[in-house]
């Protein structure tokens, strides 16, 4: 452990950690001391990856997906064969040890817990039933991997879901989300290979309650509340809630996307829950072929939906294009009249400065007639005057313009020409 664990910048009980959650075999303590004198055991075998179990490990979370498997239901066994007797914990392992977890974390107004730690088993009750939930969801748990059906907390590849959580129906959906909790990832159990999602909550039941202290509290268990100076006190303001009833339901559901199943069983008195884990038992692994084809259903819907989105991001494309071609045309045929439109403005200028170059001509052919004095007063304003214009010379008018591209498609003459203008 120590040598593999400084591959991978992890301490070894790290590593050792990951490899018991992967179901990979390592050597036990003392083993090397063993190898040393030639009495250590003969290595065991790697055992097949169960339903459910994580196929790849990277530090910081980063493994690569894997293909999911094909489901299946679980294998017929024979009347004859006895399960063979395998050591347990007293505890299932979800269910050990979290208890802290649980109480240290917040409590919503009507008293049920909520977990700071997201990475937990998926219970949701009160304070005051957590312990006997705990017990009954070990007993629940071991008794499915007794009859070869795992339990786990579904694996980050699964990418499974869970559903919003309705612990009766006085309960207001539009408060589900802030009052209630949720793992992060869902509680399975693998009847073959079909996961289905396990949720064991508490009932809630309509009691009369005060508020104080921001949590509600039933009318018969409180003591005087805490009021401000501005109320009575002996007036509180009463209203009826959905409480913690102390009695536990179980809910199946599928955890799969797309894919609505869903069954509840509940108590109706305290503690008879454990005699129902035969009839659960067999409920689910009655609808696993109907689970299968939902499933198959779901996926060929999707392969649909992917090919109809395949198909529409195609047909987006096509449209971009075409319509970056049209604005493209557009752009050249708008930079082809300004141009052409340039052109006729650099020839107007040129004919305009040829009629004032003729009046400046003619200006200095009279100023020669007269006398000396004048005519330099004359000559000078002449040349301050072509200089205000821009001299005659048709390369420097030329070279003005800026030239342009014809458009691609053929266009009619006629748009680039003015009314006033002779074709």
């Amino acid at each position: 452990m120590v040598a593999v664990a400084a591959r991978y910048g992890v301490s070894s009980s790290f590593l050792a950690r990951v490899c018991a959650r992967m179901n990979v075999p390592r050597p036990e303590r003392g083993y090397w001391a063993k190898l040393k004198v030639g009495k250590a055991p003969s290595r065991p075998a790697f055992p097949p990856a169960e339903p459910g179990c994580e196929l790849e490990w990277a530090r910081g979370g980063e493994a690569r997906l894997f293909q999911p498997r094909l489901l299946s239901p679980p294998p017929r066994r024979r009347r004859s064969t006895t399960p063979p007797i395998t050591p347990r914990p007293d505890i299932h392992p979800l269910c050990s040890g979290v208890r802290h977890f649980f109480v240290e974390g917040r409590v919503s107004q009507t008293g049920y817990l909520r977990p700071l730690k997201q990475l937990l088993v998926d219970l949701f009750v009160s304070e005051a039933s957590l312990d006997r939930a705990l017990e009954l969801a070990s007993k629940f748990f071991l008794d499915l991997e007794d009859h070869g059906h795992r339990v786990v907390i579904a694996p980050v590849s699964e990418k499974f879901h869970r559903p919003d959580l309705l612990t009766s129906e006085h309960v207001n959906k539009n408060m589900i989300r802030w009052e209630s909790w949720s793992p992060c990832r869902p509680t399975v159990v693998y009847i073959g290979s079909v996961a289905y999602g396990l949720t064991i909550y508490e009932l809630s039941e309509q009691a009369e309650v005060e508020y104080g202290d921001r949590t509600y509290v039933r009318v018969t268990e409180a003591t005087r509340l805490r009021r401000s100076r501005y109320r009575h006190p002996d007036f509180a303001w009463t209203h009826t809630e959905a409480m913690p009833s102390g009695l536990f339901a179980l809910r199946a559901y599928s955890p799969y996307s797309g894919v609505k199943w869903e069954q509840h069983w509940q108590e109706k008195e305290a503690g008879d829950f454990l005699k129902r884990f035969d009839d659960i038992r067999r409920t689910l692994k009655r609808t696993v072929e109907s689970v299968i084809e939902q499933v198959e259903e779901e996926k060929r819907r999707e392969e649909e939906r992917h090919r109809q989105w395949e198909l529409q991001k195609i047909k987006w494309q096509r449209e971009a294009e075409e319509r970056r071609k049209r604005e493209e045309e557009q752009r050249k045929r708008e930079e082809y009249k300004r141009s052409r439109e340039q052109l006729l403005a650099v020839i107007e200028s040129w004919s305009l400065a040829c009629r004032i170059e003729d009046f400046f001509e003619s200006v200095e052919h009279k100023a020669k007639t007269v006398g000396d004095e004048e005519r330099e007063e004359i000559l000078a304003r002449l040349e301050t005057a072509r200089q205000m214009f821009g001299g005659t010379n048709v390369l420097d008018h030329f070279e003005r313009w800026i030239p342009a591209n014809p458009p691609d498609s053929e266009a009619d003459p006629s748009e680039y020409e003015d009314d006033d203008e002779p074709a």
